[in-house]
């Protein structure tokens, strides 16, 4: 996406080097275990109406429709913004405020410990401006299953079906239908955040993204 937007703008489009932010796969390190259930479903994100977070608590009520009364489910999503107060009525006019704990604004040291208590990370970005998603690959660094939108560039850091599943934006429904297959399957999830981590280590650490400028800054040397 970061190159289209750029070949855009070029009126004579020349080679584009494209170097992913690099993740620190030293401070977001893989959970330790893999819970039997799912019991937390979350999110990092500014609550902003661009990212989608009102699709989440839709999404999270439509899945508390369709699972146990007994199933110990909760939706936990840290950031503040502008929507936190109309996201936090929608909540409760869902009838499922009792189930969303909104955090509030986490300092970026602490995301790390909030991602290790989630067992399942989602990003339902409306947005064609998101042009990368380091939250979801800072998530699935973390050895979490990702559910995400199809918009901008968030498709680009999932590998569908493998480290995660891709939904429509500004689907409920279809990001429920995410959210269950997980939740129904311990193999799905050990699966995909196991090659999430696999995928971060190779495509998005700190040392990969290096070693791409580099290359990238020796072939424009060459030009």
């Amino acid at each position: 996406v970061m190159k289209k937007q750029t070949e855009k703008l070029l009126k004579q489009p020349k080679e584009i080097f494209v170097t992913p932010f690099g993740i620190d796969t030293n401070k977001f390190t893989p959970k330790k275990e893999f819970s039997d259930k799912v019991r937390i479903i979350g999110t990092v994100k500014t609550l902003a109406p661009k990212y989608g977070i009102s699709t989440l608590i839709k999404s999270f009520a439509l899945l508390l429709d369709k699972v146990s009364p007994n199933e110990d489910l909760k939706l936990v999503i840290a950031g503040d913004g502008p929507q936190r107060k109309e996201l936090e009525q929608l909540a409760n006019d869902l009838g499922i405020g009792n189930r969303c704990e909104f955090l509030g604004r986490i300092p970026h040291d602490k995301v790390p410990e909030v991602l290790h208590s989630f067992d399942i990370y989602v990003a339902l970005s409306e947005s064609e401006s998101e042009s990368f998603g380091v939250a979801i690959l800072e998530a699935s660094a973390c050895g979490l299953p990702v559910v995400v939108s199809d918009a901008g560039g968030l498709p680009e850091v999932v590998e569908d079906g493998v480290t995660g599943i891709v939904v429509p934006r500004n689907d409920p429904e279809e990001a429920m239908v995410a959210l269950n297959d997980l939740l129904c399957s311990k193999s799905l999830r050990k699966n995909m955040g196991l090659s999430g981590i696999e995928r971060v280590n190779y495509k998005y650490s700190w040392e990969a993204s290096y070693s791409k400028m580099l290359s990238a800054y020796i072939n424009i040397k060459k030009c």
